[in-house]
């Protein structure tokens, strides 16, 4: 197997690769900030699937919960549908 010799790299290189990182992870971190409120609004109401939640007679909407999670209207319609008809039969 032949072996390549490393390449050495400039320093102008090696700072526009160190550029391109930082410029990345800057980009990356500001649209976690962005999307933080939203992801943390969809947590806070996740609870409603859970079983205890969604076999109750009485249980809170879940169309706001969807529209968070950028479902569209005409299938949050089907899931509100579906959501009412789960109870729990004993």
């Amino acid at each position: 197997m032949l072996r390549s010799k490393p390449r050495s790299r400039t320093v102008d290189q090696v700072m526009g690769m160190l550029r391109t990182c930082v410029n990345f992870i800057c980009t990356l971190a500001e649209l976690y900030r962005e999307r933080l409120p939203e992801n943390v609004r969809i947590l806070e109401q996740i609870c409603l699937l859970s079983p205890d939640h969604c076999l109750r007679a009485v249980k809170q909407l879940i169309a706001p919960l969807a529209r968070l999670m950028h479902i569209p209207d005409e299938v949050i319609i089907k899931i509100v549908f579906q959501w009412k008809k789960i109870n729990l039969l004993e």
